[in-house]
């Protein structure tokens, strides 16, 4: 269970790249604003089985650009698998709103009405050397493909999530994680690019 420790350890904080932002907005470049906040709700799932081992967390993605906010909020579950860490994706709970869910104004809920997402692939994550790798590729709808594809490390983060017409890439790297010393994924630079992946 080390290496799930570790891999929820290096994703959960609350991450922004405001020391970024706010060198481009001083040199007059338009840039988008990002923060995550990425919080383990176990304790607001009742009625966990006695044996479970997994961590839920919500993920909470904020962009801004141009004044105009957007969220994006998420709810997955981190497991330890053979094969290594398994991210899956869970349907925002019911009666929650999904335009403002949050760690903070998530209701308990119990488990058994969790529903995992049909449409999203569970990413598979492998380590190696301190570095973690994966994703996966998932069909929402006959003509949406969604790739997610990342690469962790303690000090940096890359990543891409992709559909058929557009894709974002972001490349996290060395900043401090909020409230503490430690070198973590912070710094965030997002691109809108026209899909070539």
């Amino acid at each position: 269970m080390m290496k799930l420790e570790n891999f929820v350890g290096m994703m959960t904080g609350h991450f922004d790249n405001k020391d970024q932002f706010n060198k481009m907005q001083a040199e007059g470049k338009t840039y988008p604003y990002a923060e995550h906040v990425n919080t383990i709700c176990n304790d607001k799932i009742n009625n966990l089985p006695e044996d479970f081992k997994g961590k839920f967390v919500v993920e909470e993605s904020y962009y801004e650009i141009n004044g105009k906010r957007h969220a994006s909020p998420h709810l997955f579950l981190i497991t330890e698998i053979e094969q290594g860490i398994l991210l899956s994706s869970y349907e925002i709970p019911k009666g929650e709103d999904k335009n403002t869910f949050s760690y903070d104004s998530m209701k308990n809920v119990d488990y058994s009405k969790l529903e995992k997402s049909e449409k999203f692939t569970p990413a598979l994550y492998h380590e190696k050397d301190g570095i973690w790798e994966g994703g996966s590729t998932s069909q929402f709808s006959p003509v949406m493909t969604f790739k997610l594809g990342e690469r962790s490390v303690i000090g940096w983060r890359s990543g891409w999530y992709k559909n058929n017409d557009w894709c974002i890439i972001f490349i996290d790297y060395n900043n401090v994680k909020e409230g503490t010393n430690e070198f973590r994924n912070i710094s965030t630079i997002v691109c809108w690019i026209k899909n070539s992946l």
